[in-house]
């Protein structure tokens, strides 16, 4: 398969996300598409390309400190005047962060594991952290109390940002509160090259892994 029908399969079936939430994945590919379980361990065979899931562990990175300048780089959307001027979260505010590039090349997340954390927080609360496209619900991922220092870790699935960039996740505040955020592991849609096929299915799986890690990385300026 070419590269360009890799990406324009990648762009359509994993960056847009269109695959079944009921365990089912879509892989778009030249003369039609098959399905294939979101949750196995059996590659889905469209056309030359096979599509595998995997779930991949990674060192923890911070990607949002409300905190400081740097640590609010990857905050790529917002409700209208989120933050107050000690740039915490308002109460009742969302905003999204970039966790993942859309462009690797053959690579799509669905999901994404992080620790959520407050700090400073003006009285007690929660906060929570969803996928985009959800809404908020009555759920939360972490209650804190006024100033205390809360972590929890979550699973979340993840939207997409208005530029089609990144995958995004969004965190709602129920008080005032600076947030912070790990990154430390995903769970992708990853499709591999017709030559690695060749290669040893161990070999395959470290290159998919680095492959993996090596964009995750990418996303930390």
């Amino acid at each position: 398969m070419t590269d360009a029908v890799l990406a324009a399969a990648d762009q359509a079936a994993l960056q847009r996300r269109r695959f079944l939430r009921g365990g089912a994945l879509l892989a778009a590919a030249a003369g039609g598409a098959v399905a294939a379980s979101a949750t196995g361990a059996t590659p889905a065979q469209a056309a030359e390309t096979d599509v595998s899931t995997l779930t991949v562990g990674l060192p923890p990175a911070r990607f949002l400190d409300t905190r400081t300048s740097d640590g609010r780089e990857l905050i790529v959307g917002s409700s209208s005047s989120a933050f107050d001027a000690k740039h915490r979260l308002k109460k009742g505010a969302w905003i999204d962060v970039a966790v993942f590039p859309t462009d690797a090349e053959g690579i799509g997340i669905f999901s994404v594991f992080v620790n959520l954390g407050s700090r400073a927080s003006t009285k007690k609360g929660t906060l929570l952290v969803t996928e985009p496209d959800g809404g908020r619900s009555d759920a939360w991922t972490l209650h804190y109390g006024k100033g205390a220092e809360v972590n929890n870790s979550a699973i979340v699935g993840v939207g997409v940002d208005d530029s089609e960039s990144y995958y995004t996740v969004r965190i709602y505040a129920g008080s005032v509160t600076h947030v912070v955020l790990d990154l430390t592991g995903v769970s992708a849609l990853v499709a591999s090259d017709p030559v690695e096929e060749l290669r040893t299915a161990r070999t395959s799986q470290r290159t998919s892994l680095a492959r993996v890690v090596a964009a995750a990385k990418s996303m930390r300026r």
